[in-house]
């Protein structure tokens, strides 16, 4: 068994850990939110209340479906990520479609593919106590990092370290004892919480596995060593980064041999590169949807985001107009019109949003949808106008247009633009502030930095969309993506204190489903009531392919799974 240094290890984290983004995956528009962040606590994935079997039972590989090799016609691919913000390092990682790549070069314990089906990787199985705060994960055996290293018990109890101890982010698990997990064996770990919570199991499928006899802080950004089926060949900044195959990965032979992810982030670039066969998979903008899929050989895959397009205001922020001021932020969610937003930014591809969490959540309650804001009567120019003049909003904009903040995607940037005239129309003035992908949400979870923003809420579980979005409202922060306690107290103050900051605590730690239910749907009417962010549309996934390669999807936003992609011809 591998000796662990963990008096150093700390110290080297502390002196040396480099600080990159806020909350991956939040990066949000280009890459339509997501459901899950691969770096987010438990609270931020969802999850599922089931065990997913125990023991070491048979694990997936890759492989054909009699479980011998696939065969590609041709070994290499080449596609389309977003939002580098370079760094090789799963732990820090900014952009939803970026760790996809990260993802082929490190490994999970499992993860779970576009159906919602468990897919095994670095666990075989897992049990649970029966009040959930034991599990004991059963580890593949014969896996080997890149350098040769093998792959034990002890790398899972210090990578658990690792996400729980990141400089400037929050813990993966916020209840996790990690002082009293411990390795059975070489394969088999026992890991405790002092509370239950409905995520863990979406939680552990994120966290990445490093190898902890060679993990050094001050060269993992650049230099990878994972367990995944794939390695860094080169990788520029904001150009290009190109994995090549393992020859003894523990999955068996890959058909694909080469993968050449290609950073590009404007609309246009994408059509084109599909057009001209320069990359076989990219996410499709929603205005070219039609014209990629008049493209002779290129598929076009509409699947649900689990995301909505929002747009939410800035209340903790004693400077803005909206703090402790329901008025002004009902008179500028009313304003808003989505289905302008639905027809012209998403060329139609799409659904008005009926409630503050995505209808295609698990577990989503139909009694929950068509209130409030979403009951048909959400907009109303007409009071959204008076409310503006007696609340003192249009007065305050005219002197101090509102500062409108989005993440310089395409349909942010339309839809700021669309929802700027609409205020207009009721005499509130805003200033669109347009950052690149990267840098916004350095102002977006800095309180004293903007008024109101475009942004998406979204989860595979109602309870987790409900709370996390909740926490969002308030969790503006003046550096690193910390709460803000002021702005946090101000939160509990507007809603009734105890009554829904208890509630939303308690909530993902409910191990009943009816009473989570019930949790989620006294949130849905306090977050109407207080009108703190509007969601406008259910989004979707537009993913363009080449019609000849058969491709394997991970999760619900379709990250691409190249051990079991192929070309067909």
């Amino acid at each position: 068994m591998k000796r662990k240094n963990f008096t150093k290890i700390l110290a080297l984290l502390i002196c040396c850990f480099m600080l990159f983004g806020i909350l991956a995956a939040c990066g949000g528009g280009d890459d339509n939110g997501g459901g899950q962040q691969a770096g987010g606590n438990e609270g931020q994935a969802g999850g599922n209340d089931g065990q997913a079997g125990g023991g070491g039972g048979d694990a997936q590989q890759g492989g054909g479906g009699d479980g011998g090799p696939i065969v590609s016609a041709k070994d290499s691919v080449s596609m389309v990520i977003t939002q580098d913000v370079g760094t090789l390092n799963p732990l820090y990682l900014n952009g939803w479609t970026f760790q996809q790549a990260i993802f082929m070069i490190y490994e999970s314990l499992w993860m779970n593919d576009e159906h919602s089906n468990m897919v095994w990787h670095l666990a075989t199985g897992y049990d649970t106590s029966p009040d959930g705060l034991v599990w004991t994960i059963y580890l593949r055996e014969g896996v080997k990092f890149a350098n040769g290293n093998d792959f034990t018990a002890e790398d899972l109890i210090f990578s658990l370290y690792l996400a729980n101890n990141r400089e400037g982010e929050p813990p993966w698990f916020t209840y996790m004892l990690e002082d009293q997990n411990r390795a059975i064996n070489d394969h088999t770990v026992e890991i405790h919480f002092s509370r239950y919570q409905v995520g863990y199991e979406v939680s552990f499928s994120t966290v990445a596995i490093f190898d902890s006899d060679s993990y050094d802080p001050d060269t993992v950004s650049m230099y990878t060593n994972g367990t995944g089926p794939y390695v860094v060949s080169d990788y520029m900044i904001n150009s290009h980064l190109i994995l090549e195959a393992k020859d003894d990965y523990w999955g068996g032979p890959l058909p694909i041999k080469t993968i050449n992810y290609k950073i590009i982030s404007e609309d246009a670039q994408m059509v084109n590169a599909l057009e001209a066969g320069e990359v076989d998979i990219s996410r499709v903008p929603f205005a070219e949807i039609e014209y990629v899929q008049n493209m002779p050989m290129i598929n076009v895959r509409l699947v649900p985001a689990y995301s909505q397009r929002t747009i939410l205001l800035n209340n903790t922020n004693p400077e803005s107009p909206f703090y402790n001021n329901v008025d002004a932020r009902r008179a500028l969610l009313l304003a808003v019109n989505p289905e302008p937003v639905l027809r012209i930014v998403y060329n139609g591809y799409g659904e008005l949003s009926r409630a503050p969490y995505t209808i295609f959540a698990n577990n989503a309650n139909p009694a929950d949808f068509d209130k409030g804001f979403y009951d048909g009567t959400g907009y109303n120019p007409d009071l959204a106008r008076e409310l503006a003049i007696s609340s003192g909003l249009a007065e305050f904009s005219q002197a101090n247009p509102l500062r409108f903040i989005n993440n310089g995607s395409s349909d942010m940037v339309e839809t700021a633009e669309l929802v700027q005239g609409m205020l207009n129309e009721i005499g509130v003035a805003t200033d669109i502030r347009t950052y690149d992908p990267g840098s916004w949400l350095t102002y977006r979870f800095d309180h004293t930095a903007y008024d109101m923003t475009v942004d998406f809420t979204g989860a595979t579980e109602a309870v987790t969309d409900i709370c996390l979005w909740w926490q969002y409202c308030g969790n503006n922060a003046e550096s690193g993506g910390n709460p803000d306690p002021a702005g946090t107290e101000m939160m509990r103050e507007l809603t009734g204190g105890d009554r829904a900051s208890g509630n939303i605590q308690a909530l993902p730690e409910e191990p009943n489903a009816a009473n989570r239910v019930a949790g989620i749907s006294q949130m849905v009417d306090i977050l109407n009531d207080q009108a703190l962010f509007k969601n406008l549309v259910e989004m979707m996934n537009p993913i363009g392919q080449h019609k000849d390669l058969s491709v394997r999807f991970m999760t619900n936003n379709m990250w691409v799974d190249f051990r079991e992609t192929y070309w067909m011809s």
